[in-house]
């Protein structure tokens, strides 16, 4: 099938209105200018602001750690009174150690000597009873 009429568009070929590019030289033209003052301040303000919680907030911290001082210096000076006291006892526990170590040592020495000694079999002298009269053994008979 074919056409026989043609298709016609419309078309609306109208000029878009021309804007006017602002020259650099015009002060009131530049508003970048005045968006780049803003800024700065706005970023000082905020520099300053976060410089001044950060003050409020380590002399806070300061203040705390005063009164948590002041509110428990006793207990940290009874903690180190009684650290000092634990010191001294073990030193006396670990000399008397060493002392009774010492002791223990000195007699398991003199236990091995005799040791030594009752295991030698005894020899009695060779001398004869007839020499020495005390040890002559009187017989019941006569």
């Amino acid at each position: 099938m074919a056409f026989t009429r043609p298709i016609v568009h419309i078309v609306d070929v109208t000029m878009p209105p021309v804007t006017r590019v602002p020259d650099r030289a015009d002060a009131g033209a530049c508003p970048t200018r005045a968006r780049w003052l803003c800024a700065v301040a706005v970023a000082g303000l905020l520099i300053f602001l976060v410089g001044a919680t950060v003050e409020r907030s380590v002399a806070a911290d300061r203040v705390r750690r005063a009164e948590a001082e002041s509110r428990e210096g006793h207990l940290y000076r009874q903690l180190a009174n009684r650290d000092a006291v634990l010191d001294s006892q073990r030193r006396i526990y670990l000399e008397r150690i060493r002392r009774l170590e010492a002791e223990l040592w000195g007699k398991d020495q003199a236990i091995s000597v005799l040791r030594t000694r009752a295991a030698q079999p005894m020899q009695r002298p060779a001398a004869s009873t007839e020499s020495c009269p005390e040890t002559a053994v009187i017989s019941p008979r006569g």
